[in-house]
């Protein structure tokens, strides 16, 4: 197939457009990271995650655009244009995420200044004078309690054919008995 320069020169201008918006995309992931902190095994999950997308990608658009020859200038045009973007748009994204980072943070520290720190106040305040009610009423309680247990009823042994059952006793272990009545256990 033959290709004309303005053919080429339309390709490189089309994958250096694909690098710029994959060199965004890529980007979207470095302001979550600097507006969230992530432990580094979290950034290199989004990075591998990140590559095969990229991949898939430019795997589309050589097969769309290049008709399905994949050529090293398209390659090496996307660098181009994630480059492009990093070195222009990408310091000012990255400047402008930190400065969002810093009035938030900023912002949170004015907020707990005014409200968290005098409700934790009050909530100190109301749990000082709580307790020892709580004590109070923990001490009465089992006073009550005390006052109100009442004894269990002893166990009656029941005679049969002059043999003592102990009902309920351990084994069921049988006495004799000379008096052949129900009495009280003492």
């Amino acid at each position: 197939m033959f290709e004309t320069t303005h053919d080429v020169l339309t390709q490189l201008g089309q994958f250096a457009l694909v690098g710029f918006f994959l060199g965004f995309l890529y980007d979207l992931f470095r302001i979550l990271r600097i507006l969230f902190r992530h432990p580094k095994l979290i950034v290199n999950i989004e990075d591998i995650l990140f590559m095969p997308f990229a991949a898939f990608v430019l795997f589309c658009f050589s097969v769309e655009i290049g008709l399905g020859a994949f050529r090293l200038y398209y390659l090496l045009s996307a660098l181009f244009g994630a480059a492009a973007y990093h070195f222009t748009l990408g310091y000012l994204t990255g400047f402008v995420a930190e400065l969002i980072r810093k009035i938030l943070f900023a912002f949170l520290k004015i907020i707990n200044k005014i409200a968290v720190q005098p409700l934790k106040r009050l909530f100190r305040l109301i749990c000082q004078k709580i307790t020892p009610l709580f004590g109070a009423i923990c001490r009465k309680s089992k006073k009550i309690a005390e006052k109100i247990r009442m004894p269990l009823k002893r166990q009656r042994d029941i005679v049969y054919n002059n043999s003592i059952s102990n009902m309920g006793g351990v084994g069921g272990e049988e006495r004799s008995v000379i008096k052949a009545k129900v009495r009280k256990k003492a």
